[in-house]
């Protein structure tokens, strides 16, 4: 794992110096299709870990961009117990802006949906959650393709119920992403 973080942050990095300074700049508006793929962490029950998605979006010409993602995380499995594994799905818009930052553009954005949590430890095994965001974006454009790095966090809103324990999970998130505009 440390070497593939290793290798794509040389690869982000190489990327960046080895592009035209005004390919963020030059970015035009269009549809965008990505892949996402990375690693997460939840309180309570892990039930994010290593995850993959697809995002799908539109970038408009005032570096306003609206989109939807959907995510598959693996979560985890409880210690000494293999079989039991906890694992999220979700489902969810976001509206995000640009901000040009030679060669680079970030892109801050509000994500909201709904989450499908499996766990052992819900009295159901398993809760649908409505869910609230905050990501980030950076990304190096390559004159349509995209190559960079998001980072999020969001708070899912029903609980897990167990018994007399309630967990109310907050997640925080990275991934790589690679994708194309066209």
């Amino acid at each position: 794992m440390r070497i593939a973080t290793a290798t794509g942050a040389l690869v982000l990095v190489g990327s960046v110096f080895c592009s035209r300074p005004s390919l963020a700049s030059d970015a035009p508006a269009g549809a965008e299709v990505a892949g996402v793929a990375g690693y997460g962490v939840s309180n309570g029950v892990d039930v994010i870990g290593p995850g993959l998605g697809l995002r799908f979006g539109y970038g408009a010409t005032n570096r306003v961009y609206a989109g939807f993602i959907g995510l598959m995380h693996f979560g985890s499995s409880d210690p000494g117990e293999p079989d039991v594994r906890h694992h999220s799905e979700s489902l969810r818009l976001e509206l995000g802006y640009e901000i040009d930052l030679l060669p680079l553009d970030l892109r801050p954005s509000l994500r909201g949906g709904i989450t499908h949590v499996a766990t052992a430890r819900d009295n159901d095994g398993s809760v649908w959650s409505p869910d609230i965001g905050l990501g980030a974006t950076l990304l190096v454009r390559l004159d349509g393709p995209f190559l960079g790095l998001d980072a999020e966090v969001r708070y899912l809103s029903n609980p897990i119920y167990n018994g007399d324990t309630v967990v109310v999970l907050g997640t925080v998130a990275a991934y790589w992403v690679f994708g194309y505009r066209f």
